[in-house]
Parts: structure tokens; C-alpha cells; sequence
């Protein structure tokens, strides 16, 4: 359907006509499962581990106790690698382990080597919520600014 406006300035009319219809679909969204990438594991990685890019194709340990691995962050391991092996990591939506028993609605931070936890970090250079716990086994990753501990 078709509409027409038209614009009035001093001594001058313009006309639009607005075409309404249906453009081309767009690509999916997100289905809330969470896509991965796969980077090069810079050093062996353990699974279920946060991550951080130690270059534009490869990733290695999440640290806040280093201030280099601030807005760094990459993701969680999907599973163990070795050191030059492709590392599956995952940055969003939720990611279930049955080695994990978490609170739920509680958020998830990461430490050092990556390990992850629901205990405020009150040491490092840095805190980041990657996430929260939707079951006792799963996250719901959405990553939130890392804030600087003073």
C-alpha cells in the first residue's frame, strides 16, 4: 500500500511517496541457544573455562587479576583442548554442564585460569558478569561491562 505525504516549506511543496510493503526477510536471530566460534587455543584449555582473544584468532585463560584481560573476554570453553588445537568457545545465550551447581538468578564472574564463579571477585584488577545461572546446570551468557576494582 501505497502513501503519499507531502511537505510544505516556504514557496516550495515536496511530495514522498511511501511505499509500505513487506521488504525482504532478514538473516535469523539469535534462538537463545547461543552460537559458537572456533579460535585457536593458545595454551591447552580445560572445558567450561572463560576465555579471553590473545589475538585476533586465537584465545587462552580469562584472568582479573590481569589488567591486559580487560574487555577481552571471549567466551566459555565447550570443551577441553589442547595448546594449537581449535578451542569451540561460546560468547552468548545459555550453555548447560552437568558439572556445574549453581544459584539460580545469581550472576556468574570468572577468576583466574578462567574458572568461573558466583563469589564476587574482591581481588584482581577487574570484575565481569558474564552471565547468570538459569538452572543449578546452566548459564545464560549475555557478557556486561567489566568494571575496575579500586
Amino acid at each position: 500500500m501505497a502513501e503519499t505525504a507531502i511537505l510544505t516549506y516556504p514557496n516550495e511543496a515536496i511530495i514522498i511517496k511511501i511505499d509500505g510493503s513487506q521488504g525482504p526477510p532478514g538473516p535469523p536471530g539469535a534462538d537463545g541457544e547461543g552460537s559458537t566460534k572456533q579460535y585457536t587455543a593458545s595454551t591447552a584449555l580445560s572445558g567450561d573455562r572463560a576465555v579471553v582473544f590473545t589475538s585476533s584468532t586465537s584465545v587462552g585463560y580469562a584472568d582479573n587479576t590481569n589488567a591486559s584481560h580487560k574487555n577481552l573476554y571471549a567466551g566459555i570453553t565447550t570443551g577441553a583442548v589442547s595448546s594449537g588445537g581449535t578451542a569451540t568457545v561460546q560468547r552468548h545465550g545459555s550453555i548447560t554442564s552437568g558439572s556445574w551447581s549453581w544459584t539460580v538468578n545469581s550472576p556468574i564472574f570468572f577468576t583466574t585460569s578462567g574458572t568461573l564463579t558466583q563469589t564476587v571477585p574482591t581481588t584482581g584488577s577487574f570484575i565481569q558478569i558474564i552471565g547468570v545461572a538459569i538452572s543449578a546446570t546452566s548459564i545464560f551468557l549475555a557478557p556486561r561491562e567489566p568494571i575496575s576494582i579500586i
